[in-house]
């Protein structure tokens, strides 16, 4: 009962949480970054507890993240072009990971540096990302990335409360809550940002692309303008390691394996 109720006292804080964004007029991200910074630390907790009550299966995984993609839907795909080009290369890297997924690939309207997952294999990149990458290396580190934090559970993790709710007998929140959910949903541990960047990078040169392409997107993006927030290139300021961090560990770990 005392877990029921955590769950849905904090399906509250969330309608409460995206009332304040949408009560004044001011600018959507900065807002979900605000709360996100508020209440992440209860959000993770949440999801913690919310891996005991509601064990989520690779079914419900795929149809939890068939659901919140349509939250994003909206933002649009500018290039059809790029979303092919971002399914080719990311589609190569599909058959090495090793939970067998429904990966897509997504190109949205964003001038962010930013790529992101979804559970169950939704895998978004910018059109600002999408051009900052010089070559289908790079493409492939970035995509293997994000797709190791699928293949790793770290993205079912965050929206597992999701399942915990249902089984509590909260009522679904609809859109709203679930975009809100998303800005909690690009935080991860450095832990998982080093296992990601391992991960990826093994898939990528598995498929045969170059795993060292990661250290020259680390390398530049110190010296980009282009504002990043979330997923892949973001906050290399709070629980991620810094860009200078990652590239070390990415070698050392591309040493280890031979590359």
């Amino acid at each position: 009962m005392t877990s029921r109720l955590l769950l849905i006292a904090s399906l509250a804080l969330l309608v409460f949480s995206a009332a304040i964004v949408l009560a004044g007029k001011v600018d959507r991200h900065q807002s979900l970054e605000s709360v996100a910074r508020l209440h992440g630390d209860i959000f993770w907790d949440l999801n913690r507890a919310g891996a005991y009550l509601a064990p989520v299966s690779q079914r419900d995984e795929v149809a939890l993240g068939d659901r919140l993609a349509t939250s994003i839907q909206a933002l649009g795909n500018p290039d059809p072009e790029a979303a092919q080009h971002a399914s080719a290369v990311g589609l190569r890297l599909a058959p090495h990971v090793l939970r067998n997924l429904p990966y897509r690939f997504h190109v949205i309207d964003l001038p962010e540096l930013n790529a992101f997952a979804l559970p169950g294999g939704h895998v978004y990149v910018t059109r600002a990302l999408m051009a900052f990458v010089q070559n289908d290396d790079e493409l492939a580190i970035v995509l293997g990335h994000e797709m190791a934090h699928v293949d790793l559970r770290h993205c079912l993790e965050r929206y597992r409360y999701s399942v915990a709710m249902k089984k509590a007998g909260a009522r679904p929140a609809g859109e709203l809550i679930d975009a809100v959910r998303s800005a909690f949903a690009a935080t991860y541990t450095q832990a998982e940002e080093s296992d990601a960047d391992a991960r990826g990078a093994h898939f990528a040169a598995q498929a045969g692309f170059n795993p060292r392409a990661g250290i020259g997107i680390f390398a530049r993006m110190g010296q980009s303008t282009t504002p990043y927030t979330g997923g892949f290139l973001y906050p290399y300021l709070e629980t991620h390691p810094p860009t200078a961090d990652r590239q070390r560990r990415l070698e050392e770990v591309l040493a280890r394996q031979g590359r």
